[in-house]
């Protein structure tokens, strides 16, 4: 039999086990130069394809997007790594090699530490507690849902705390987006119409063709569209999804106008919007983007959002499409007042623009990165020491990017290898290089990170929407900590009115609708100690248990 022949089964087995961690031509080229039918040949190409899968493995966990758009994951791969991609090289060289029945030893694993697989926090303080004192914790936690509900919880995964928590954090979300069906209704199943009888017996009956099988009925497209208006709006201003969906309907299924009536509700409730100066900051970021609002619409929104700077943005919008709207029909007179806003404060001659260091609308401690990275390399150091968010990017990608060059030179010199020892030794330091790029990339994604909060946070509000959850939770633990450490002698009083508020979205893009960065950062503030209550897209924490 051929040689090919021979080592093609072997083959197969190598880019099966590895097609998670590198391309299937790349394994294709490293296992040409082994007679793969043989024991040590076939040890030796395992040997080498799991000394280039760590650098992988390395690449994924920093949550590297090589994009570079703001947001680093696509939809939830931030949420969720493959499985495939959590098996270490180490214990896949063992497996491939118990297959071939060798008493061959693969070498170790020459990882990092720090290329470990980051493994989300799980909540075990709670594991040795009682079913009560679980109960009076989760409820504190979820203050709207019933308590029935927290106990059907807890019973349905066997008092276990982790999984009752993932429970109804995706049963908060149901409730709040209005997809909860209740009683009677979630047991509502749509008939199949019944087939005519009698006059049309011996005629053929036509079936419909495939286009008109498949096609989803317009109704149904369209009260989806109004159900995601109505929880996207409800989102942002933290309200019920019925007290929205009833103005939204009221104003013939339109956005902007739904938006603008709520704000139109809310200043004339509180007409003293306009003189709260902690509205100012936000105030003024808005106005230079959105000219056509009205500054005192601009001041709802910011109160209605409690200053979360991603959500004001998303409503004022919205409301700019109404002006605009206005401003385009015909036959209609604007007021001067509704078109033209004042300019921002800082553009004004003469004046000085408030510095947002040491305001009480967005602290010092809400600005300082946490954790810079190791500088490791220049990139890193540019990308971590006062450089700007574009610039962490940069340097991530230029780091990935020196990652991959190196791991193909790797795999060049090893083909090479067969003819002189010295191509081994070069295919060994460019394996190593590799490793310490993905290391680098994995800091500067992680400065990017930083920078990204710092810029979409405000006052005692961190945002996290757009990083990983690796990044994401560990800039959520490091943050509570800092906010604890800057309140004065009476923490516990001044938590309490003071809270802060960790911003991680409600998921409506994820699997299962709730996301893995919601899940990993509740885990983590429970397993550190903190009280808080979930609220919608947030949680809010007001003190140490």
């Amino acid at each position: 039999m051929p040689q090919i022949e021979r080592n093609e089964p072997f083959l197969q087995r190598l880019v099966e086990s590895f097609r998670a961690f590198l391309d299937e031509s790349v394994v294709r080229a490293v296992a040409s130069d082994y007679e793969l039918c043989k024991k040590p040949d076939f040890a030796a190409a395992i040997e080498v394809l799991q000394s280039l899968s760590e650098n992988v493995v390395a690449e994924e966990n920093s949550g590297f997007n090589p994009s570079g758009v703001a947001g680093f994951q696509d939809g939830e791969s931030q949420d969720a790594i493959d499985a495939q991609t959590l098996t270490s090289a180490t214990s896949l060289s063992q497996h491939l090699s118990g297959n071939q029945e060798t008493n061959s030893t693969s070498s170790a694993s020459t990882s990092d530490p720090a290329d470990a697989t980051w493994v989300a926090p799980r909540v075990t303080s709670f594991n040795n507690d009682s079913k009560e004192d679980k109960i009076l914790q989760l409820h504190a936690m979820f203050p709207e849902l019933k308590t029935f509900d927290v106990e059907y919880a807890l019973k349905k995964y066997n008092n276990d705390f982790q999984s009752a928590l993932d429970h109804l954090l995706n049963m908060q979300y149901l409730e709040e987006t209005g997809q909860q069906t209740k009683g009677i209704d979630g047991f509502v199943q749509l008939k199949e119409p019944q087939k005519r009888k009698g006059k049309g017996k011996g005629r053929k009956r036509r079936e419909p063709s495939p286009d008109t099988k498949n096609a989803v009925p317009a109704e149904l497209i369209r009260e989806a569209k109004e159900q995601s208006d109505i929880g996207y709006i409800a989102e942002r201003f933290n309200l019920t999804f019925d007290s929205v969906s009833e103005t939204y309907y009221e104003h013939d299924c339109s956005s902007p106008e739904t938006v603008v009536a709520l704000l139109d509700q809310r200043i004339s409730q509180d007409p003293s919007l306009a003189d709260d100066d902690s509205l100012l900051e936000a105030v003024t970021i808005l106005s230079r983007k959105y000219r056509q609002v009205p500054e005192n619409y601009l001041q709802a929104i910011v109160s209605a959002t409690n200053s979360i700077i991603p959500f004001s943005d998303d409503l004022a919008q919205l409301v700019n499409k109404h002006f605009a709207r206005s401003k385009k029909n015909k036959g209609q007179k604007l007021m001067l007042g509704n078109i033209m806003t004042p300019l921002p404060r800082d553009e004004i001659e003469g004046s000085t623009s408030p510095s947002p260091l040491g305001s009480p609308n967005r602290p010092a401690w809400a600005l300082s990165p946490t954790k810079p990275a190791t500088a490791s390399s220049p990139l890193v150091a540019i990308a971590g020491a006062g450089g700007s968010f574009a610039d962490a990017i940069k340097a991530s990608q230029a780091l990935q990017h020196a990652r991959r060059e190196a791991s193909a030179s790797a795999v060049h010199m090893h083909r090479k290898g067969a003819s002189h020892g010295l191509y081994r030794q070069a295919a060994a330091y460019y394996a190593e290089q590799a490793r310490g790029h993905a290391r680098d990339a994995h800091a500067a994604t992680s400065a990017a990170a930083d920078l990204l909060v710092d810029e979409q946070s405000y006052g005692r509000s961190i945002d996290l929407h757009g990083v990983s959850v690796r990044d994401g939770t560990r800039i959520a633990r490091q943050r509570a900590a800092d906010w604890w450490a800057q309140l004065g002698e009476f923490k516990a009083q001044e938590a309490r009115t003071s809270p802060l508020a960790i911003i991680t979205g409600l998921g409506r893009h994820s699997a299962g609708g709730v996301s893995q960065l919601r899940r990993s950062v509740a885990a983590a503030l429970l397993q550190d100690g903190w009280k808080m209550e979930v609220g919608t897209g947030q949680f809010i924490i007001t003190g140490r248990r």
